[in-house]
């Protein structure tokens, strides 16, 4: 939800990652782009993402 009185946006995500990556990394990655994509479709810059990961699935 984008609030529509120009108040700060935060961002909760919750994410299942594969097993065997880096999760620091792809989290980081997540964040990047989340970021750039809100700001480019709203104009508004996100002051906080938090990607939370909630499971690890592996891959048969």
């Amino acid at each position: 939800e984008i609030p529509q009185d120009g108040s700060d946006i935060k961002i909760d995500l919750w994410v299942v990652m594969c097993y065997g990556v880096n999760i620091a990394q792809v989290a980081q990655n997540v964040m990047e782009t989340v970021s750039y994509e809100i700001e480019n479709m709203t104009g508004l810059r996100p002051i906080e993402i938090n990607v939370n990961v909630v499971g690890v699935r592996v891959l048969k």
